[in-house]
């Protein structure tokens, strides 16, 4: 019987994303897997009492509670699972929420990456509900400048002009997002974690393949920021990615 893959779990603050993520885990992933949750030393209480709630459901295999806010958080704790992973593992950010689907997202992506072992970097297609109309935006909160306003917005992304719908099972129209991933442990181990632009591309010019799988489908609750967490602030999420790449392990 192969060993059930493990999903790694990356958190940071904002306890209302958390609690949908993980709810959306915990309910809609009917394969086994292994949960790693990786808390990026949040500071919010609820936080932790989140985290203690899905611990007591008996979600996770391991939880980590990070003294220090890190972009190489996912490296170390594959470093530390290194005997425990397979040939893939996931990935998920914790302002994600996972829909329902059959088979289920895990299964899809086993079922993918079985069937082609050249795709390294498997995402999922985005529910487009939560974007909102940049023109909204910048009526309701006069006081963002273009900059913030595009960032809260996610105006310029390509993902809004995805398709609801794809006839094959996976598509490269874009790349796939850094959210909510499937893996290739060997891959990933010549590339290093990246962000994943930089990992499409790097992935795809050794010959491999990174696509999103048609099938699944993820809220991004970021989109909700400017409403739930106006306080998110693009230059330090622009900074913990760049150090990231500056200092990759």
């Amino acid at each position: 019987m192969n060993t059930p893959p493990i999903v790694f779990i990356l958190s940071w603050e904002r306890p209302l994303y958390l609690w949908a993520c993980l709810d959306s885990l915990h309910t809609s992933t009917r394969v086994p897997c292994r949960f790693v949750l990786m808390d990026n030393a949040s500071q919010d209480p609820l936080v932790e009492r989140i985290i203690g709630a899905f611990e007591a459901r008996g979600m996770f295999h391991k939880v980590y509670r990070r003294t220090d806010n890190s972009p190489h958080a996912l490296a170390e704790a594959l470093d530390a699972h290194r005997n425990e992973v397979g040939d893939y593992f996931g990935f998920v950010e914790s302002d994600v929420m996972v829909l329902r689907s059959e088979p289920c997202w895990l299964e899809e992506f086993q079922q993918l990456t079985a069937a082609d072992p050249s795709i390294a970097m498997l995402g999922s297609l985005i529910d487009k509900v939560d974007f909102i109309d940049p023109a909204w935006i910048a009526q309701r909160f006069p006081h963002l400048d273009e900059a913030e306003l595009k960032f809260f917005a996610k105006a310029t992304t390509k993902e809004r002009t995805l398709l609801d719908r794809y006839p094959e099972r996976t598509t490269n129209v874009i790349t796939p997002p850094g959210r909510l991933m499937f893996l290739q442990r060997e891959a990933i181990g010549r590339t290093g974690m990246l962000p994943d632009f930089k990992l499409a591309n790097t992935l795809r010019e050794m010959g491999y393949k990174a696509s999103i799988a048609t099938r699944v489908r993820h809220r991004h609750l970021s989109l909700a920021n400017v409403f739930d967490y106006p306080e998110y602030e693009r230059d330090n999420r622009d900074q913990f990615f760049a150090r990231l790449v500056r200092e990759k392990r």
